[in-house]
């Protein structure tokens, strides 16, 4: 870990290590100053699926699909193997439970390739 005094006169460089995944981009700033510009892109690196065609795939790109979904108050994905996931969802209660399953496994299922999407209803998600 580093660490930067804030008491110089000088602006300081504050160094952290968040795991964003980013890119520098070609842009000028706005300010005009020519220092690099850097772009974050989706997702940490922590937040990275690899799928069995080697693709790999942010989770935010899986979870999209799961937020559109009405109906869902909580939902969690575990990937148990390459080809398998488990997406545990807690229900809002005027939402019939097997309209929603079919619609998370279809949105998930159109990132996810030929994965196999096991929906499982509860009632609690440990944090």
């Amino acid at each position: 870990m580093s660490m930067t005094s804030l008491n110089g006169y000088a602006t300081p460089f504050i160094r952290y290590n968040s795991k964003d995944i980013g890119m520098i981009v070609d842009d000028e700033c706005d300010c005009g100053l020519q220092l690099p510009l850097m772009q974050i892109a989706d997702g940490r690196s922590s937040d990275i699926i690899v799928l069995t065609d080697g693709r790999k795939i942010t989770a935010h790109e899986v979870c999209i699909g799961i937020y559109a979904a009405n109906g869902i108050k909580q939902f969690q994905i575990i990937q148990e193997s390459l080809n398998h996931f488990q997406v545990k969802v807690i229900v809002r209660d005027e939402f019939p439970t097997e309209q929603l399953t079919q619609s998370v496994v279809k949105a998930v299922g159109e990132k996810l390739g030929d994965a196999e999407v096991q929906v499982i209803q509860v009632n609690d998600i440990p944090r």
